[in-house]
């Protein structure tokens, strides 16, 4: 779960579709054809952050909503180092 000011990155690879929630039994989200060609592999700071793993973002100034599976992890991120504060 990520929380209001974390930097994510969003995919690379993000594909027009539908994308699973983390949540068990979470409705999946679906990923349009402008939030793939607009915003893949960028980073984004989350606005607003809901319990079912719901996410507003500051690169589309929250006009569409994202969901964790549509975020790189860790370990997909070369540039991405953990900090000591890191959850």
């Amino acid at each position: 779960m990520f929380h209001i000011g974390d930097r994510v990155v969003i995919r690379p690879d993000l594909k027009k579709g539908h994308y699973s929630s983390v949540i068990p039994h979470g409705n999946p989200l679906y990923c349009n054809d402008t939030m793939v060609s607009c915003y893949a592999g960028k980073t984004a700071v989350i606005t607003e952050a809901m319990r079912s793993d719901r996410y507003f973002l500051n690169i589309d100034k929250g006009r569409w909503l994202w969901c964790g599976s549509m975020f790189s992890d860790d370990k997909e991120n070369s540039c991405y180092v953990k900090l000591l504060f890191d959850d």
